[in-house]
């Protein structure tokens, strides 16, 4: 018989966390290109974080949506959660060194 997946609160909630934190970070990245000397000078890292955001964003949602009906990840979702450490850690560095261009 089907065996449903029965994630923990906790799982769920540690990627509600995730999703808060990103979604509270995207309005200051999206903002620098408001900036025109700024952006000019750093168009392709501030593109790049705000793509990073905009995917991470869209895949923590489906997985959450996905974890909160109770069903099982599809293998898509699998690889979204194993790529997700590359895409943060690329993130961090990004806003790294953004951060100390101004």
């Amino acid at each position: 018989g089907y065996v449903p997946p029965n994630y923990s609160e906790s799982e769920i909630s540690g990627w509600k966390t995730g999703l808060n934190r990103l979604t509270e970070v995207q309005p200051g990245w999206q903002k620098l290109k408001e900036y025109p000397a700024f952006y000019d000078e750093h168009k392709a890292d501030v593109d790049r974080i705000n793509e990073i955001l905009a995917t991470r964003i869209t895949r923590f949602e489906k997985i959450i949506s996905r974890m909160e009906a109770n069903e099982w990840l599809t293998d898509e979702e699998k690889t979204w959660m194993k790529e997700d450490s590359n895409l943060s850690d690329e993130q961090n560095n990004l806003a790294g060194k953004l951060n100390k261009q101004n």
